[in-house]
C-alpha cells in the first residue's frame, strides 16, 4: 500500500529516498513512485470504466514533470476517466495510430532498401547480378512508384508503370514484374501492406497485360535499314573483341542475342550444320533448330579455336562465346559494341548506324527486324519461312519449317541472307 501523506510538497518530493509509492494528494489516485535507485516518477492509479480492472498510467519522471504539472495532468485524466475514458487504452490507440501512420507512409523505395538489407538477394550468387537487380528497379520502377506509399500502390499503377516496357522489352518487363512481386510479398509479410500483391501475375496483371511470349518486340527495337546492313556487317567483321564475333553469329542466324550469348557447344553440330536450342532457353518455349551457313560455320570454328587458344574447354556444357573473365557475356556487352560502332561511323559520315524510322542507334535485337525486312522486301521467300527463322509461330504452319526439306529451304534462305551481308552486289534474291 502506498504510504500516506496529506499533501506532498516539492521539498518533500526531493527528499524522499525510501523505495515505495507515495500518495501525492490534491488528485485522486496520483502517486509518486520511488525506486531503489532513487529515481522518481508519477503514476495515476485508477479503475478502468471500460473493463473494471485496476490500472496504472505513467505521467512521466520527476523532475522533468514537476509536482504541479503532475497534479494538473492527473486531474485532467481523472475527469476523462469519470467521463468514461481509459488513459491506458487511449495511449495504446495513439501509439497504434502513430505506428500505422508510419507503416502507411513507408515508400516503395524504402521497402526495396529493406528487402535488400534483409538479404533477399542472396539467391543471386554474383555481386554484379545484385547490382543489376537494383539498377533495374532504379531505372524502370522507382521513377514512377518509388515515392508512393507501398500500402497504397494499386494493380493499375503497376500496370501503367510496366506497360511501355512490356511492349518494347517484354522479357525485361516480365523479369521486372517478378522482382516487384517479390518486393510486395516482402512488404505484406513485414506488415507494411495489408491489401493484395499488386504485381502478381495469376489473377492480377494477366488480365491487363499479354503474356510475354505473345509480344513480338522485334519491330520496336531500333534496327538497321536493310540497305545499310552489308556496310554495317563489314564494319562488324573489322571490329575486335569476342562480343563482335558473337554479334556476327546473331546477325547470320537471326537468333536473339540471349540465345547466342548463352549458346553452349552441346547445342552446336558443325557436321550437320545446325544449332539446336532447347525449349527451356527459348522465349516461345519450343525447341528451335537453326541452319548454319558457310559464314556461320566459319564463325563457330573460329570461336572454338579461340577457346582452345585460351585453354578453355569446349565440352557440351561450355559456352561458345564466354566472357573475358568467364561466365556468360552480358547483353550490355553486345549493346556496347554496337554503340561504339555507331559512334565511330558518326565520325565518318555524321549519321552512324541508325533506325530509319526512330532515328535511334541500332541495337542487337533490332538485327532480327533488319533480317525480316530484307526477307520481306528483297526476296520471294515465304513469310512463314522468315517467321520460322525468327522462332515465331504462325498458325497452321507450326513445325512445318523445322523438319526435313523445309529445314533445308530455311538453310537456303539464311545462305541468301549471308550472301547479301557479305557480297550484296553478287547475291541473288531468294526464291
Amino acid at each position: 500500500m502506498p504510504k500516506r501523506a496529506d499533501l506532498l510538497t516539492d521539498k518533500k518530493v526531493r527528499t524522499l529516498t525510501t523505495t515505495g509509492g507515495y500518495s501525492v494528494g490534491g488528485c485522486v489516485g496520483l502517486n509518486l513512485q520511488v525506486t531503489d535507485t532513487g529515481a522518481r516518477s508519477w503514476i495515476l492509479r485508477y479503475r478502468s470504466p471500460l473493463t473494471g480492472k485496476r490500472r496504472e498510467h505513467g505521467l512521466g519522471p520527476y523532475p522533468e514533470v514537476s509536482l504541479a504539472a503532475a497534479r494538473t495532468r492527473g486531474a485532467e485524466l481523472v475527469s476523462a476517466i469519470r467521463a468514461g475514458a481509459d488513459p491506458v487504452e487511449d495511449r495504446r490507440a495513439a501509439r497504434a495510430e502513430i505506428k500505422e501512420r508510419a507503416v502507411r507512409a513507408t515508400t516503395l523505395s524504402e521497402v526495396i532498401d529493406k528487402f535488400i538489407a534483409a538479404d533477399k538477394l542472396a539467391s543471386l550468387s554474383q555481386e554484379k547480378n545484385r547490382r543489376q537487380w537494383k539498377a533495374s528497379m532504379d531505372l524502370y520502377i522507382l521513377p514512377a512508384l518509388g515515392a508512393r506509399p507501398v500500402s497504397e500502390i494499386t494493380l493499375h499503377e503497376v500496370h501503367d508503370t510496366l506497360c511501355t516496357l512490356w511492349k518494347t522489352k517484354p522479357e525485361t518487363g516480365s523479369r521486372i514484374r517478378a522482382r516487384l512481386e517479390s518486393v510486395f510479398a516482402f512488404a505484406i509479410v513485414s506488415g507494411l501492406r495489408q491489401s493484395a500483391n499488386p504485381a502478381i501475375w495469376k489473377g492480377g496483371l494477366e488480365a491487363l497485360l499479354p503474356r510475354p511470349s505473345d509480344v513480338r518486340d522485334v519491330g520496336n527495337q531500333p534496327n538497321l535499314d536493310s540497305p545499310d546492313a552489308p556496310r554495317w556487317f563489314a564494319a562488324l567483321k573489322a571490329a575486335g573483341g569476342e562480343a563482335a564475333r558473337a554479334l556476327e553469329l546473331v546477325t547470320l542466324t537471326a537468333c536473339r542475342s540471349g540465345e547466342i550469348r548463352k549458346l553452349v557447344w552441346g547445342e552446336v553440330d558443325l557436321a550437320k550444320r545446325a544449332i539446336a536450342i532447347p525449349a527451356a532457353k527459348m522465349k516461345m518455349k519450343r525447341d528451335h533448330r537453326v541452319p548454319l551457313t558457310d559464314a556461320a560455320v566459319a564463325v563457330l570454328e573460329a570461336a572454338k579455336q579461340r577457346c582452345e587458344d585460351r585453354g578453355l574447354a569446349t565440352e557440351a556444357e561450355d559456352l561458345v562465346f564466354p566472357a573475358p573473365r568467364g561466365g556468360t557475356m552480358s547483353d550490355m556487352t553486345l549493346s556496347a559494341t554496337m554503340k561504339r560502332m555507331h559512334e565511330k561511323q558518326v565520325e565518318t559520315d555524321g549519321k552512324g548506324w541508325i533506325d530509319p524510322v526512330s532515328k535511334r542507334p541500332a541495337v542487337p535485337h533490332g538485327l532480327r527486324a533488319t533480317f525480316r525486312t530484307w526477307a520481306q522486301d528483297h526476296t520471294e521467300f515465304p513469310r512463314e519461312m522468315a517467321e520460322a527463322a525468327l522462332a515465331h509461330v504462325v498458325r497452321g504452319t507450326e513445325g512445318t519449317y523445322a523438319r526435313g526439306d523445309q529445314f533445308k529451304k530455311r538453310g537456303d534462305m539464311m545462305q541468301a541472307w549471308a550472301a547479301f551481308l557479305i557480297d550484296p552486289e553478287g547475291s541473288q534474291p531468294g526464291v
